[in-house]
């Protein structure tokens, strides 16, 4: 009998030191967040306030907040909000790779995206194939609006022949 009470409490105290470690990882997450303090622009640079033990001062530290154990369409819209321009999808592809670290393909995950509408397609009026994907909400007016147009995109694009899809 007192082997299986030592077989329970040890089995307890297992459960009660793997709740503790999460609650202290809450903690941690909370405490993270806490002291974040967001720029005014969309960029992947948010400013964190770090006090300084000896000086007693606040410095910002830029730290890159990038969702890396998020759904992947989550991440994929991330990429733009960093990329903040219509892109190719090979230019989302490499951005992708190079600030989550990930070579997965997101062909798919856009597709996806752009079937539920937080995507669009850019084509040339008479061209089946898109050339450039944007967030659905950079289209105004039924056009692409200029914060995020690529360099050159008025100089080689005519709004009349563009399709948003």
């Amino acid at each position: 009998m007192a082997n299986d009470t030592e077989v329970i409490l040890n089995a307890l105290q297992k459960e009660r030191d793997a709740l503790h470690e999460q609650i202290m990882q809450v903690d941690r997450i909370i405490k993270r967040v806490k002291s974040l303090e967001y720029s005014s622009d969309n960029s992947n640079h948010h400013t964190a306030q770090v006090k300084e033990n000896k000086a007693n001062k606040a410095i910002e530290t830029p730290i890159n907040i990038f969702p890396k154990s998020t759904d992947i369409k989550i991440q994929v819209l991330r990429t733009f909000d960093i990329l903040r321009i219509a892109s190719k999808l090979r230019d989302v592809q490499d951005e992708y790779t190079k600030v989550s670290g990930n070579k997965y393909n997101i062909r798919d995950s856009m597709r996806t995206l752009h079937a539920s509408g937080f995507l669009k397609c850019i084509k040339i009026r008479g061209n089946n194939r898109n050339f450039l994907w944007a967030k659905s909400e950079w289209i105004e007016n039924g056009q692409l609006a200029d914060k995020h147009k690529p360099d050159g995109y008025d100089l080689l694009y005519k709004p009349d022949n563009l399709v948003y899809e």
